[in-house]
């Protein structure tokens, strides 16, 4: 079964998301928080491989407790409630009480400078591709309806990343959950290996200070393990 740990890295799709430049339909996607901002999150993760179909689900907390004068800015991630859904039946993971909040800062433009901690345990191409859901750097300037962008994702064995290329588009405007929204498509596809993964999917920001509001995704031949891929379908919704 998949552990909880693969979703945490969730936050740094934050990272790049934006505080709100709206002027004649353009918009800066580069957030710019407010200390003791708090967003709250569902995680869902329905998994399909050899006839059976898993569902993860749990609540993530992010919590801006700090930002310097420069404009860094660091951010606290918690998660609870998480439960797991087997062919239909739900079971509820207890709580850790001990497990201390992840830690990550970022600097003004939204890219990561703190470094991770070495959790002990192996990192898995799964995790690692699940991670990669909706991470991208925002661009410097203000963006609009049609704008396109492209990143190069370079292979790493050190941490499994396989290299990619991923591609942006402005969607436009539009409503979810009660939200004002911009809406991104992202199209995410490996360019190494013999089955390689992809996926297909919207992230969603608030006009108001462009944080996350929705990412939806359907990833492609997910590794599971080294002989059997299948279909994930994520989904990541403010509560």
């Amino acid at each position: 079964m998949l552990k909880a740990r693969y979703f945490l890295p969730i936050l740094v799709l934050l990272t790049c998301l934006g505080a709100a430049s709206h002027d004649d339909d353009s918009y800066s996607l580069i957030w710019k928080p407010t200390e003791n901002q708090e967003l709250r999150y569902e995680l869902s993760t329905e998994m399909n491989a050899d006839g059976h179909k898993l569902i993860l689900k749990n609540d993530l907390h992010l919590k801006v407790t700090k930002i310097a004068s420069n404009g860094d800015y660091t951010v606290e991630t918690t998660q609870k409630n998480a439960r797991a859904e087997v062919d239909g039946k739900e079971e509820k993971m207890p709580d850790n009480p001990d497990e201390k909040p992840q830690v990550e800062v970022y600097n003004a433009k939204g890219d990561k400078i703190s470094k991770d901690e070495d959790s002990g345990e192996e990192l898995d191409e799964m995790g690692v591709l699940l991670n990669s859901v909706g991470d991208f750097s925002a661009p410097e300037k203000p963006v609009k309806k049609g704008d396109k962008w492209t990143e190069e994702i370079k292979a790493d064995s050190k941490t499994k990343v396989k290299a990619a290329k991923v591609s942006f588009e402005v969607l436009g405007t539009d409503k979810v959950d009660g939200y004002d929204v911009v809406k991104l498509s992202m199209s995410y596809k490996q360019t190494e290996g013999s089955k390689p993964a992809s996926y297909e999917g919207t992230m969603a920001f608030d006009v108001k200070d462009m944080s996350l509001v929705q990412i939806d995704a359907r990833l492609m031949d997910v590794p599971f393990d080294p002989e059997t891929t299948g279909d994930v379908k994520l989904k990541l919704n403010r509560l």
